[in-house]
């Protein structure tokens, strides 16, 4: 299956919008978030003449110089009560310190609860999905099987494609597996870009990763 000349070239415009090339050891400050991958359109241009923001400071302890064309504030009396001087400010409450036991009790969803949950809201069948992502039968068992189980970063995005998850949902998937998305990596941007425009086809997906001299899924 070749790649159209018209899919190269949009994926290249993309990577320069979004790969930053260098060290991809610092995933935090280099992670992409779905709001990071949208274009922002600038802001319109705002009349700054103070003449016309003459209305707009009805509710403010200020008055306006029509001759002046400025602003100036109402001089007012400063009044301190004995109680607001002699009081001492109440010392701010401090929250409990949890315990070892409340925050193990309290984790967040791991990995495999959130893909097990993710395909009963679809009503898929675990076959469907895990033939998808080709993820044997016994892998995917090891997954439902162990609430606590670390799969590989790969072993995620072929879940995430398999089913059709938005980029929001995919990040979080990740996240749940301990990784992230970077705009350091070629890899990554690819992949954000086909789970952006809900283009699910690994195969495409695989024909691109190689063009650009990447790992493809399923190795």
């Amino acid at each position: 299956m070749a790649v159209s000349l018209k899919l190269l070239d949009t994926i290249k415009e993309y990577l320069t919008l979004n790969y930053e090339e260098g060290s991809a050891e610092n995933i935090e400050e280099k992670a992409i978030e779905p709001c990071q991958l949208e274009r922002i359109e600038p802001l319109e241009e705002v009349d700054s003449n103070p003449l016309d923001l003459e209305d707009d400071y009805s509710d403010f302890d200020i008055e306006f110089d029509e001759e002046e064309a400025s602003f100036r504030e109402i001089e007012e009396p400063i009044c301190c009560s004995p109680m607001s001087m002699s009081a001492p400010m109440p010392a701010p409450a401090q929250a409990p310190k949890r315990s070892l036991k409340s925050i193990v009790n309290n984790l967040d969803e791991t990995f495999s609860q959130m893909l097990l949950r993710l395909i009963d809201e679809r009503d898929l069948k675990d076959s469907y999905v895990y033939k998808k992502a080709n993820v044997d039968r016994r892998h995917f068992s090891k997954i439902r099987n162990d609430i606590d189980y670390a799969p590989n970063k790969k072993t995620v995005i072929a879940f995430a494609l398999a089913l059709e998850l938005t980029l929001d949902e995919a990040v979080d998937l990740m996240r749940k597996a301990g990784f992230a998305f970077s705009r350091s990596s070629k890899f990554d941007v690819i992949i954000c870009y086909f789970i952006e425009n809900r283009e699910y086809n690994t195969i495409e997906i695989n024909e691109v990763l190689f063009t650009y001299g990447q790992p493809i899924l399923g190795e």
